[in-house]
């Protein structure tokens, strides 16, 4: 790691340093590359201003530079408190609504904080939703609920982005007014803009990997798409993912709209 970049990275930070206590919510999963290094981050459940004493549980995010993308230097046990030294990041370097700050070095382990417990609880205590077409759970580590339906007699995921159990009320209010009895033809939409977008781009693909392969028809093309995954979020939004089967070397193939019947993208990710 240049001496450069370690000074790019600590210059977004403001030079004050506080201690924390933070309630760990999951291990670090992730790291985000940096310059020719790694910079992995944690979002803690909340923490605790040492020296004023105010406890924060809203959008908290920490940082830090790594070497190495298979060595991220600090690991954290999920729903324990660790005391840590940390700077506050730059106000034009931060998201608006997020507390972020430089992990600087941890302290202390498995520190017990009182003030913890009734979020621990909280966070431990299963919260559910069932109707007559539904069965999802809330996933707290990623802030959303997910279940299962069942589609030509295979399960697909599906996911809503909200914790609130109104707006996953609502938000399911709009899906099934907009596929409720027309399931098979709204899939079908989809498939259809799809293969609009992408059939010559899957062509591309597999005259690259073999030019005596036969071309990909749009009708083909559409019945090799198999939806895999729902996802709903705010402002009737979706991602629907179809397995690609292989035409796309198994990447996953994702149409983005609205549930108003406006389609808005096909891509491939994954």
């Amino acid at each position: 790691m240049s001496p450069q970049t370690v000074q790019k990275f600590s210059d977004e930070f403001l030079p004050e340093e506080k201690e924390l206590i933070v309630l760990i919510e999951s291990p670090t999963n992730g790291a985000a590359y940096y310059n020719g290094a790694w910079v992995p981050s944690n979002n803690p459940l909340a923490y605790i201003d040492v020296k004023t004493g105010e406890l924060c549980e809203e959008n908290i995010r920490l940082e830090w530079l790594a070497t190495d993308e298979s060595n991220w230097q600090y690991y954290f046990a999920p729903l324990e408190a660790f005391r840590i030294k940390v700077r506050p990041k730059k106000p034009e370097f931060s998201h608006p609504e997020q507390r972020c700050f430089m992990l600087v070095a941890v302290l202390e382990e498995n520190v017990t904080e009182p003030r913890f417990d009734p979020i621990i609880e909280e966070y431990n205590t299963e919260v559910t939703y069932e109707d007559e077409d539904f069965s999802l759970e809330l996933n707290r580590e990623y802030d959303w609920f997910e279940g299962e339906i069942l589609y030509t007699d295979e399960e697909v995921q599906f996911t809503v982005e909200t914790t609130e159990l109104s707006e996953l009320q609502d938000i399911l209010k709009s899906f099934k007014n907009a596929t409720k009895g027309k399931f098979n033809r709204w899939v079908a939409t989809l498939k259809t803009f799809a293969t609009e977008k992408l059939t010559p781009l899957a062509n591309k693909w597999q005259k690259e990997a073999d030019a005596t392969t036969p071309e990909i028809t749009p009708e083909r093309f559409a019945q090799r798409m198999s939806i895999t995954s729902i996802i709903l979020f705010e402002e009737e939004r979706f991602c629907i993912y179809f397995d690609d089967d292989d035409m796309f070397w198994g990447h996953a193939i994702a149409v983005y709209g609205n549930l108003n019947g406006e389609l808005e993208e096909a891509t491939i990710e994954g």
